[in-house]
């Protein structure tokens, strides 16, 4: 690997991951990084914690890299294992989830693909 090429960003994962606290309500957080066009964020659910319903400013992709969380969009629910990758537009609402059986954390990670524009306030 040669990290000094112009315009290149090098993570190492697991790593950059956000660690579980599983005595929070809300999953954990850690941004692996943030560049014109992408915010690239890991969210690690412990059993239990929930990501309320919520949307994004961006289209986003989600891939979850560690065992499995439910993703919801109004009454649909996706399982997403590890290895799934979903797109979705901006500004849908959804909510993530620890599944209800899970006893190990899982890990996503979310890249909002901001197209190098700032969120409206």
């Amino acid at each position: 690997m040669n990290p000094s090429i112009p315009g290149l960003t090098i993570t190492e994962l697991p790593e950059s991951l956000a660690r579980p606290e599983t005595e929070r309500r809300l999953p954990s957080t850690g941004r692996i990084f943030k560049a014109p066009g992408a915010d690239i964020i890991s969210f690690t659910f412990s059993p239990g914690q929930v990501l309320g319903d919520h949307h994004a400013p961006y289209p986003i992709t989600v891939h979850c890299l560690i065992g499995e969380v439910d993703f919801a969009i109004g009454e649909d629910t996706i399982r997403m294992k590890e290895g799934t990758l979903l797109h979705l537009e901006e500004g849908i609402t959804h909510h993530v989830q620890a599944t209800a059986d899970a006893t190990e954390p899982a890990t996503i990670l979310v890249s909002l693909l901001t197209g190098g524009r700032e969120a409206q306030q």
